[in-house]
């Protein structure tokens, strides 16, 4: 409103999958990157709930940077939505088996989806990035092994602070109706 006003210069973000050095793998609910990479670090096996066939596209926190300076410097944006997302959609099973191999670990185990989990289940997902590509210059640079081998080094190197500030409750997030989807975004 402000924006089509002329009262606010912005530009929303819409951001899919951040992950990288520094994420929330000690908070709950953020997402089924952290719990990945939390699982990893504490020695338990990754769980893939369901065939894991539906598609995520993340993308690395470096790439996302970039996205906001680069949304940033543009003068008189022709949009003011884009959508930043990784540099491929994959299954969620082939996400778990990189995260898994570049960590040197057993494959992941697959599970029956949850009951519970079912209601904010979202299915699959990947950014169309293409506004982005076009009006800003961007897109995604850091592969997903590149990205993966970071996001490692810098946990086990710093592992004993996200221990302790690890916050030992579940996720407290229940499921809500399902909303009417939204129109995409190009």
């Amino acid at each position: 409103m402000l924006t089509r006003s002329g009262r606010l210069d912005a530009v929303v973000l819409r951001l899919s999958n951040v992950y990288g050095p520094r994420m929330g793998v000690h908070v709950p609910c953020q997402g089924f990157l952290p719990v990945f990479f939390r699982k990893l670090l504490r020695d338990e096996p990754i769980e893939v709930y369901g065939s894991g066939r539906p598609l995520r596209d993340p993308v690395y926190v470096d790439d996302t940077v970039d996205s906001f300076l680069r949304a940033g410097r543009v003068q008189a944006p022709a949009s003011r939505l884009y959508n930043i997302g990784g540099p491929a959609a994959l299954p969620i099973r082939e996400i778990a088996q990189t995260i898994c191999a570049a960590a040197g670990r057993s494959a992941p185990v697959h599970r029956k989806f949850p009951e519970e989990l079912k209601a904010i289940d979202i299915g699959g997902y990947a950014s169309d990035c293409t506004r982005a590509r076009r009006e800003l210059r961007w897109r995604p640079r850091t592969g997903l092994e590149e990205g993966i081998a970071a996001t490692l080094c810098h946990f086990r190197a710093n592992w004993a602070y996200y221990q302790r500030c690890a916050r030992t409750a579940g996720c407290q997030l229940r499921p809500l109706e399902k909303a009417a989807p939204t129109a995409a975004i190009a």
